[in-house]
């Protein structure tokens, strides 16, 4: 299932999707050519130690080749949460369960939420 990219997808502006490929199963490959770190990015107000980056970064260089349609585990600290508020600029509301993740830019307010909400099986 290729739900927590068509998630992405469906959030972006029409720029954004064609920059992205025009279709969720270039989020992968578009996501890895974007890579960086995001020390900017706060979840639920903390930043990301300087390992914790790295390894973020390392996760979505990985998946650079990843078939959507085999799925994707989404983490309750998502590391494309992270470079979606860094790229998109926008704040993010992951709501996994009742549990709630909110990712947001270290400077400035105003910015665009996306809301996602997530059970054991599917995100939306």
């Amino acid at each position: 299932m290729s739900c927590f990219f068509d998630a992405v997808f469906t959030r972006l502006t029409p720029e954004w999707k064609a920059k992205v490929g025009g279709r969720a199963a270039e989020l992968p490959r578009f996501f890895a050519d974007s890579n960086r770190e995001t020390p900017e990015v706060l979840c639920n107000g903390v930043a990301l130690t300087a390992k914790q980056r790295v390894e973020n970064a390392a996760h979505v260089g990985e998946m650079r080749g990843h078939n959507v349609c085999t799925g994707y585990l989404t983490s309750f600290f998502e590391p494309y949460f992270y470079l979606c508020c860094a790229l998109f600029d926008v704040d993010i509301r992951f709501n996994y369960c009742g549990a709630v993740a909110s990712f947001s830019g270290a400077v400035g307010t105003g910015r665009p939420v996306w809301t996602f909400g997530a059970n054991a099986g599917h995100i939306s």
